[in-house]
């Protein structure tokens, strides 16, 4: 299964000279792990008078793509709102920063990977692991809203082995449960999928007999 595409990559306007080549190695990053790298500075111009064209603009890109990775080496407010936009989505994020700037602790507390560099040596290693890991959650996710959709039973044998899957791969216990978690909240009104995410979850969380248990 093959999901990730676009990954949207927020940064600042006023740097982006300075930043070019982090921004250059993030691109290479993305573009290595097969998906689509989307800088939306990059992509658009627009004139002062425009900013409500900007901004619905920018959260219609961030519809359109998987994950939102935020190199917030210099702070911005659009930075923060992009990325919170995108949390809202429950589209994983991504925290970036050379390691000697001051530290974002609304960005890093909303991330669900952080990436601190020292060069872009150091960033293009540290990346390219952690967009292997947000491969298996985008695909967690788009599986679990795939049953939940099509109205199918979620506590079965064959949830049961992806999650193994998923596991084998390399996906992490406690993002799996902030997964699930954060389709629940997206989709609290549809209480029929909470009910279903339920169940997935307690196999995650070991809350089942010891056969449907996926981690000890």
């Amino acid at each position: 299964m093959t999901i990730m595409k676009q990954i949207y990559i927020s940064c600042s306007f006023s740097m982006q000279h300075e930043l070019r080549e982090a921004i250059n190695t993030i691109k290479k990053a993305v573009t290595v792990a097969d998906c689509t790298p989307f800088v939306f500075i990059e992509q658009y111009t627009f004139e002062v008078s425009q900013e409500k064209e900007m901004m619905q603009r920018a959260l219609r890109d961030i519809d359109e793509s998987c994950c939102l990775l935020a190199e917030t080496t210099d702070k911005g407010i659009g930075i923060g709102i992009e990325a919170g936009y995108a949390k809202a989505q429950g589209k994983p994020i991504i925290y970036l920063r050379q390691a000697e700037v001051s530290h974002s602790t609304t960005m890093s507390g909303l991330a669900d990977y952080h990436v601190l560099y020292r060069d872009t040596k150091d960033l293009s290693e540290q990346l390219s692991g952690v967009l292997l890991q947000v491969k298996w959650d985008v695909e967690l996710r788009e599986y679990v809203i795939s049953l939940l959709i099509a109205k199918q039973a979620t506590f079965t044998k064959e949830v049961l082995e992806y999650l193994k899957r998923y596991k084998t791969k390399g996906g992490k216990q406690h993002r799996a449960e902030e997964i699930l978690t954060a389709i629940k909240t997206q989709y609290v009104l549809i209480s029929e999928w909470s009910d279903k995410v339920d169940d997935i979850l307690d196999m995650v969380t070991g809350f089942c007999s010891p056969e449907w248990k996926v981690w000890e």
